[in-house]
């Protein structure tokens, strides 16, 4: 996204080199003949500051997805995962917040971290949560496995340009809870029955959450609309729009 949107949702200690970055990427933008942005989302934040619409050319990202990976998991109580870096830009803040009041309801709701801890205050606590489970970084195999085993993955970010880990997750045929500043929503708005999206605020995830987690059966319908939606995202296509989009140019 535009640098001035990104400080504006997601605020940054200011630095003595700040400015002289923020600087250069207005340069390059002056100067580009074309922005090929990750989202419409994307998109909208530099049309917002001033650059021309018909430079922005907005072309959603491509993701490695799993050859195959199927469900292992088959009972227990309802599982939401969240992967990425493990931070307040991402939302985790919220993520946290709602899950807690979805525990209240639900003693046996289950949140699933996979992702670094960027943050350490959140680290005591998300360690202090029941029903929470940090499990770091995972290798890829790995990861698509706990996302197929999930019910739901939940990516609540402040902002994300495009977000891979959608992409992913969709192709595990697990259908996905975004927050409306998640540029893959996209995805959702050309295959509504694989997802959810919600304003950005933890009582919009939390009654959402409450909703899927009371009626699986809506979620169990849209697993399989969700392994639709994901294969379309490869990159494949994406290097295939990209290079249509520049040669369009010359």
């Amino acid at each position: 996204v535009h640098h001035r949107a990104a400080e504006a949702m997601v605020p940054v200690e200011d630095r003595t080199y700040l400015a002289q970055i923020n600087a250069q990427k207005d340069a390059e933008i002056a100067l580009a003949d074309i922005i090929i942005t990750c989202s419409e989302f994307a998109a909208r934040t530099y049309i917002d500051a001033g650059v021309p619409p018909a430079k922005l050319k907005p072309i959603l990202l491509g993701a490695t997805l799993p050859d195959d990976v199927r469900r292992q998991r088959l009972a227990g109580g309802p599982r939401f995962v969240f992967a990425g870096a493990v931070r307040v830009g991402k939302g985790i803040d919220l993520l946290l917040d709602a899950f807690a009041r979805l525990r209240e309801r639900l003693p046996a709701a289950e949140l699933v971290l996979a992702g670094a801890l960027v943050e350490p205050e959140l680290g005591g606590r998300i360690a202090a949560m029941p029903g929470v489970l940090q499990l770091g970084a995972l290798p890829q195999p790995a990861l698509f496995q706990v996302f197929a085993d999930a019910d739901c993955f939940v990516l609540p970010s402040r902002f994300d340009s495009f977000g891979m880990v959608v992409a992913e997750a969709l192709a595990c045929g697990t259908p996905v809870l975004l927050s409306d500043r998640v540029g893959a929503k996209e995805i959702i708005d050309e295959f509504p029955q694989a997802g959810w999206v919600v304003p950005l605020c933890a009582d919009a995830l939390y009654q959402r959450m409450l909703a899927l987690a009371t009626d699986r059966a809506q979620l169990e319908r849209a697993r399989a609309h969700a392994r639709v939606a994901g294969q379309k995202y490869t990159w494949a296509r994406y290097r295939l729009s990209a290079a249509e989009t520049v040669a369009a140019l010359c």
